[in-house]
């Protein structure tokens, strides 16, 4: 029989831990009282006058017990490049420095002469040697509101400043930045079924707010220079068909079936799907910077074609990640649990690493856990009706994290539902994509459509989506244009 005690295990672990924290509390209020009593052995507010000090004549500190270092001393600059000195130096009677050597020697980078400087003259050689230590060590001090420091962060992107002045690192802001899992995805609006045909036709080019989405063939160099307008992409998330036929393999035994892709869905031979492949992965390199990342998924029949394409394409192998779905699909021998993700770079190794063994806090391994789309808690469960291999949200917004910052292009040649349109939205990011099936681009532009509540332009027309699907609808020739200036729109 079990004890009966342990029945009232959960309320006295809730009773402890709040006798606990009132205990603490009081400890805390105590040690404010008496620090507020305690007669000050100096005045608390001394007579302050600023001056204007030459630096070649300011003394060091008797003891440096910070040390300098250049990516600090950098970030001071920056600061000073944007706001100006707000903050005096705090010197001795001797013009001896106590607080502020990097920001002295930050103005001295940037060819300033002089610096505002505070004098104490009311504390003795061994108080100034404490205060140094103190403020060192207070100003390190705290902890950070991390929910409200993301909402100023996001603001201030939002007003489009700069926000390397603060002293975050980028890869920092990211962190604080990005959006994390949803509380409920089950409680995420669910997509609204298209009605009739689809809206979009192969070469429209719809604009949503920054983001541009084309409905073409990925294949042809054509493509690009439509879509791309001279720019190219920091990185590429490339979802392609595996050559796998959707009925029987990745739907079909359940209550929603889905139709065949546009291309490589089980029709291409061993050797069509390599050109197709190769002609892909080519594509990818001459649309992506130098130093480049392209994130190549595929399941494991053809990771052995795509790695050899990749190759020969000009591109370099630096990594083999693994999607670990956590639950099993559809298989044969192995239910497969897991789809393989090629990282190619365009060059030898890649130009930006937000990861660097997680020394901007960055935790990331070559192992992405994230539930798949027809299992409980994935983001992408609410998409799977509309298409039939969405990828998590978080997935792709990670991946681009990793090697990209805010304001970068990321480029998807095989856009389907719209995921790293979504991605991209939510981490401060431009996403260039490719659809070739209608039906696919107008899934993916309903979905940014409800995620931030604008509405997508037809680049040509300048008719939101709403209109040109009104018009194709009816037949209708004319329709209303949102601006005069669609182009501006997708910049």
């Amino acid at each position: 029989m079990q004890n009966p005690e342990n029945f009232h295990l959960p309320i006295k672990t809730e009773l402890a831990a709040r006798t606990g924290r009132r205990r603490r509390t009081n400890v805390t209020n105590v040690a404010l009282a008496a620090a507020s009593s305690t007669a000050p052995r100096n005045e608390l507010l001394p007579r302050l006058v600023v001056e204007e000090h030459p630096i070649a004549t300011l003394g060091g500190a008797v003891s440096q017990v910070r040390r300098l270092s250049v990516p600090q001393v950098t970030r001071v600059c920056k600061s000073l490049t944007a706001f100006g000195f707000v903050a005096p130096v705090i010197i001795d009677a001797e013009s001896r420095i106590v607080d502020g050597q990097i920001v002295v020697e930050a103005a001295r980078q940037l060819g300033l002469l002089t610096v505002p400087c505070v004098r104490l003259s009311h504390l003795s050689k061994s108080e100034l040697r404490l205060l140094r230590v103190t403020l060192n060590r207070l100003g390190e001090t705290g902890e950070w509101n991390l929910d409200e420091l993301a909402i100023e962060f996001a603001d201030l992107a939002a007003l489009e400043i700069d926000l390397s002045p603060t002293g975050f690192s980028l890869e920092e802001i990211d962190i604080i930045t990005s959006p994390g899992l949803p509380a409920n995805v089950e409680d995420e609006a669910e997509l609204p079924e298209p009605v009739g045909e689809p809206t979009s036709c192969v070469g429209d080019l719809w604009c949503l707010g920054r983001h541009r989405l084309l409905c073409a063939d990925s294949l042809s160099p054509d493509t690009f220079q439509t879509l791309m307008a001279g720019a190219r992409a920091s990185a590429i998330i490339s979802d392609k068909p595996y050559n796998v036929p959707i009925a029987g393999h990745v739907s079909g035994l359940g209550k929603k079936t889905h139709k065949e892709f546009a291309m490589a869905s089980g029709e291409m031979s061993d050797a069509a799907f390599a050109t197709f492949l190769l002609t892909s992965l080519t594509r990818c390199r001459e649309n992506v910077v130098p130093g480049g990342v392209i994130y190549a998924f595929m399941d494991w029949r053809s990771i052995a074609p795509l790695v050899t394409s990749g190759q020969l394409a000009g591109l370099t192998l630096v990594n083999m990640a693994v999607w670990n779905k956590g639950a099993g699909g559809m298989g044969s021998l192995y239910r497969s649990a897991h789809e393989l993700v090629a990282v190619f770079c365009n060059g030898a190794t890649p130009a930006r690493n937000n990861v660097q063994l997680g020394r901007h806090g960055r935790d990331r391994t070559n192992v992405w856990n994230f539930p798949g789309a027809n299992r409980r808690g994935s983001s992408a469960s609410k998409v799977l009706d509309g298409h039939p291999t969405p990828k998590p949200v978080e997935l792709v917004g990670d991946a681009i994290l990793d090697v990209t910052v805010a304001g970068d292009i990321v480029l998807d040649p095989f856009m389907g539902s719209g995921t790293t349109i979504i991605a991209a939205e939510r981490n401060r990011r431009i996403a260039y994509g490719v659809e070739l099936d209608p039906q696919y681009v107008d899934l993916a532009v309903r979905r940014w459509e409800q995620e931030t509540g604008k509405e997508a332009v037809h680049l040509d027309t300048g008719l939101t989506f709403a209109a040109m699907t009104e018009q194709r609808l009816t037949g209708a020739t004319t329709g209303t244009a949102i601006s005069d200036s669609t182009e501006a729109q997708c910049n």
